[in-house]
């Protein structure tokens, strides 16, 4: 849980390391966490302790479980750690279970306070928010934040790598004319519930086509093991990847996706790759239905519904070639690839 956040975090410091801003990370010593991911690209990190309250993925949902602590040590911890560093310009802050409780008690020792979030669901004591969920207006977050807050909405502002932009012309003039046969399925960082088997279990039947399946997994995904003994069953080609580095050029080659509805939507629409999204917790819902009511992607709401609705809707899509142009069109409409550059940019002229 969680990985998106860290990569978009990671997304975000990256850009501000192009405008020559220094940016370092705090995060908690989760089980299963990108802590050396965030080594790996060469920012400096503070590890919180391990977490002393463990979370359930269930339906019902208590974000302020996903923290590991009481939100009082969360914010102590946190303090005694910016306390080491003078002249910090900006605490981004990206985490459903913070709230303006947590960011009072951090504000005296920041400049400014950016807060990441897509929920509307809480108020901020914040400088900036960004919120890149698709039709997001400035006008959820009345009351939410103070009155002198900067609020950055739109897909305009999704915070994707820079490699996205940089083949988004090939990838969509590439998909002109090809005739599907890779399908990706990338079911998020670490895929607690499993929700690739299920994906592939119901693929497991009789299609009108051959295609070429490529899984990818999070490096730190628990049922790897799992997916690779299936793998080996199934009655069609599957390349099975984990913790890969090269996910745009996975996504440009691939003729269909499956997918969360979570950060990664967002990169499958600047990309134009047609996808099948899987709603996987209740705050990936306003994402799915916004970009199913554009065109830009179909939707299964609940991983109990894939067995189900599955096959008939990947035999849709490869069948469909006019199904696919409109998706490939509606979601390059949606963003451009150049998000980070643009919140990076905001945020070191109000340093």
């Amino acid at each position: 849980m969680g990985t998106g956040h860290v990569m978009r975090c990671l997304t975000l410091a990256i850009a501000l390391r192009g405008l020559g801003v220094q940016a370092r990370f705090i995060s908690r010593n989760h089980p299963g966490s990108s802590l050396q991911l965030i080594r790996d690209l060469g920012f400096e990190l503070d590890i919180l302790p391990p977490a002393s309250l463990l979370y359930s993925p269930t339906p019902s949902i208590n974000y302020s479980e996903w923290l590991g602590a009481p939100i009082a040590t969360d914010c102590q911890q946190t303090l005694e750690i910016l306390r080491n560093f003078e002249n910090v310009g900006w605490l981004v802050v990206d985490h459903y279970g913070i709230d303006a409780t947590w960011e009072e008690k951090l504000a005296p020792y920041v400049k400014k306070i950016l807060v990441i979030d897509d929920l509307a669901n809480r108020k901020h004591q914040c400088d900036l928010l960004l919120d890149q969920t698709f039709k997001r207006s400035a006008s959820d977050y009345k009351g939410l934040v103070p009155s002198y807050a900067e609020i950055l909405c739109g897909t305009n502002y999704a915070l994707l790598r820079s490699q996205f932009a940089e083949i988004r012309k090939y990838s969509l003039d590439a998909r002109k004319g090809r005739p599907p046969k890779k399908l990706l399925i990338s079911m998020g960082g670490t895929d607690p519930n499993n929700v690739t088997a299920m994906i592939l279990e119901a693929l497991a039947v009789p299609l009108p086509f051959d295609f070429h399946a490529i899984v990818v997994m999070g490096a730190t995904a628990p049922h790897f093991s799992a997916i690779e003994r299936l793998s080996k069953t199934l009655p069609f080609e599957t390349e099975l990847l984990q913790g890969v580095s090269n996910m745009p050029e996975l996504m440009m080659n691939s003729d269909i996706a499956i997918g969360a509805a979570g950060s990664t939507a967002w990169e499958r629409c600047c990309l134009g790759l047609p996808s099948i999204m899987v709603v996987l917790a209740e705050n990936q819902t306003t994402i799915a239905r916004a970009l199913a009511e554009q065109g830009a992607a179909t939707v299964i709401e609940s991983p109990s519904s894939i067995q189900r609705q599955l096959s008939s809707k990947v035999t849709e899509l490869f069948m469909d070639e006019k199904r696919r142009k409109k998706m490939i069109e509606m979601g390059s409409r949606i963003t451009d690839g150049l998000g980070a550059t643009r919140v990076a940019q905001k945020l070191e002229s109000r340093q």
